[in-house]
């Protein structure tokens, strides 16, 4: 008879233990009413989930106890946790949740983005030959310099640290053309090293229709933008004039320069490169 009942209690725990290694665990609120898709579920009006408080020391350190694994959530409280991957940035404010994706503990918040602007004046003037041309300076066929292009002496830098970020260029530009019989027609270009330091690619052109004969200028605008450039210490901007069309006697065009005594000026400082780098 005893027998007999420690066999039934037996197969009583071992069944009560299987249903509860398959069932479903509510905590808080409604404990009866669960989401058949959940394993562990919380609800609450007043409570929330307090993750485990970690001090972790960088963003590709584990830093817990056994074996990393994919998945781990962790509050971090250490405001001086560092970085050394652009993959696995900080939280703005260091502190906060991050999970292990198996390399490394991602930020469970945007990260960080600073953003910095700089100038560079036109560092001298200069006059440039407008020959008589009829589209053959075709810039946007060829992503290189050409050699009918002529640079302008503007020239801008700047570095990328993360891989996540966005670049505009500005360019504020004046010029001053004189002798042309003609309209004439040319764009100012705006070339980038991007892929390889001192070979420049065209990232943006500005097309140009001059109306007026004689000496006459105009400022202008051109804009570039590039998106989630590779890390590097050290990108060059710099700014070509190309020719397009001249169906008239050959020309003459300035940039902040004068082309003869009263026809333009030196205002080479106020031609401006303008670079900005979010990251």
């Amino acid at each position: 008879m005893k027998t007999s009942i420690k066999h039934t209690l037996a197969m009583i725990a071992f069944l009560a233990s299987t249903l509860v290694a398959q069932a479903q665990m509510k905590v808080g609120d409604n404990p009866t009413t669960i989401n058949p898709g959940s394993l562990i579920e919380m609800e609450s009006t007043n409570k929330g989930l307090l993750m485990p408080r970690i001090s972790l020391t960088t963003t590709t350190t584990w830093g817990l106890a056994g074996t990393p694994a994919a998945g781990m959530h962790v509050y971090n409280t250490n405001a001086s946790i560092t970085s050394t991957n652009t993959s696995y940035p900080t939280l703005a404010a260091k502190i906060g949740e991050y999970y292990w994706d198996g390399t490394g503990w991602v930020a469970l918040a945007p990260a960080q983005r600073n953003t910095v602007i700089t100038s560079f004046e036109q560092s001298v003037g200069g006059v440039i030959d407008f020959p008589t041309i009829s589209g053959t300076c075709n810039v946007y066929t060829a992503p290189s310099v050409l050699p009918c292009a002529t640079y302008l002496n503007h020239t801008g830098s700047f570095g990328i640290t993360n891989n996540t970020n966005d670049v505009v260029i500005d360019l504020a530009t004046t010029y001053i053309l004189a002798n042309n019989t003609t309209t004439v027609f040319f764009n100012i270009v705006i070339y980038v090293d991007v892929t390889t330091p001192g070979v420049f690619q065209r990232v943006g052109a500005n097309f140009i229709t001059h109306t007026g004969t004689g000496c006459g200028g105009s400022s202008t605008l051109s804009k570039a933008v590039l998106k989630n450039l590779p890390v590097r210490s050290n990108y060059t901007v710099r700014v070509y004039f190309a020719p397009w069309v001249n169906t008239g006697a050959p020309a003459k065009i300035a940039f902040g320069d004068q082309i003869v005594p009263g026809c333009g000026d030196v205002t080479y400082t106020e031609n401006k490169l303008i670079v900005s780098v979010s990251q």
